[in-house]
């Protein structure tokens, strides 16, 4: 065996290994390149693919994927739904809350913002200061009105507005007019009036109106009572003589008042002498006001005011069914709301009437 070993070893090694494997990889190289270069590769890769795409079609279009998708989401919401439902949201958003609260306010009171406003506001004034000081700001503005000038002139100029306008209108006026026609306004008026008066009914069969009723008067006693006593009525009425005067002399310049008045004056004053000097009129004003107050509580105290609306109410519903288009419904009272109690104003007229004393009975 040694003696073999020595002869296999002797002719190993002097042997050509290299040449020998280059020699076969080149053999085997040639016979590969002539194999792939004979072969129609692209047909056999458009077998395998289209073998596959059959196959996959096949195994797609035979699966409920519909079926698939909901139990999936089913799953998946059971599953979403025990987690939140099981999970104390309330305590965890309070927890975040207050951490957030706490950072920030921790950040916020360690911060000097007064100190940060104040660089940040002088900086900026400083660059726009610089930027605004080295601009020629009248001689761009002037630029920018002549070419906005010019061009809007350009285009005013050769645009017929006239016939624009009248195109518009007359557009704008076959749209309302073909609108207008076309709609049943009766019918619209109708039902909107009906269902203010349900609504109108509905509020007024559930409110106190004796009540309502009797505070009002109450409060305007005495607003009244309260103004009556602290205004000077003497000073107040001479103004307004003087006013009414002044105004009356210069209508009435060209009419010979002089004797006219003097023949009145003598007659009236004969008569109103002999009655006013004979009569206590502090007395009189006093039972008048008296009178007025008790018959006015009496009557508000036993009148049935729910039943009077909505007798009222009832009628203007039987009226209004029957005259829908014809009749115009005009509010007694004002959209304010405010009391239909008329409020008494030192500067009005209709209030120096109203305190207009009667005259007394006996001719």
């Amino acid at each position: 065996m040694v003696g073999c070993q020595a002869a296999i070893a002797s002719k190993l090694s002097s042997y050509n290994w290299a040449e020998y494997i280059r020699e076969r990889m080149v053999g085997c190289q040639a016979a590969i390149a002539s194999k792939l270069s004979s072969y129609n590769w692209a047909e056999y890769i458009r077998e395998r693919m289209v073998g596959c795409q059959a196959a996959i079609a096949s195994k797609l279009s035979s699966y409920n994927w519909t079926e698939y998708i909901r139990e999936r989401m089913v799953g998946c919401q059971a599953a979403i739904a025990s987690k939140l439902s099981s999970y104390n949201w309330t305590e965890y958003i309070r927890e975040r809350m207050v951490g957030c609260q706490a950072a920030i306010a921790s950040k916020l009171s360690s911060y000097n913002w007064a100190e940060y406003i104040r660089e940040r506001m002088v900086g900026c004034q400083a660059a726009i200061a610089s930027k605004l000081s080295s601009y020629n700001w009248a001689e761009y503005i002037r630029e920018r009105m002549v070419g906005c000038q010019a061009a809007i002139a350009s285009k005013l100029s050769s645009y017929n507005w006239t016939e624009y306008v009248r195109e518009r209108m007359v557009g704008c006026q076959a749209a309302i007019a073909s609108k207008l026609s076309s709609y049943n306004w009766i019918e619209c008026i109708r039902e909107r009036m009906v269902g203010c008066q349900a609504a109108i009914a509905s509020r007024l069969s559930s409110y106190n109106w004796i009540e309502c009723i009797r505070e009002r008067m109450v409060g305007c006693q005495a607003a009244i009572a309260s103004r009556l006593s602290s205004y000077n009525w003497i000073e107040y009425i001479r103004e307004r003589m003087v006013g009414c005067q002044a105004a009356i002399a210069s209508k009435l310049s060209s009419y010979n008042w002089a004797e006219y008045i003097r023949e009145r004056l003598v007659g009236c004053q004969a008569a109103i002498a002999s009655k006013l000097s004979s009569y206590n009129w502090t007395e009189y004003i006093r039972e008048r006001m008296v009178g007025c107050q008790a018959a006015i509580a009496g009557k508000l105290s036993s009148y049935n005011w729910t039943e009077y609306i909505r007798e009222r109410m009832v009628g203007c519903q039987a009226a209004i069914a029957g005259k829908p288009c014809s009749y115009k419904i005009k509010s007694r009272f004002p959209r304010t709301g405010s009391s239909p109690l008329i409020r008494p104003s030192v500067s009005s007229p209709a209030f120096d009437l109203d305190l207009a004393l009667p005259a007394p009975s006996g001719g």
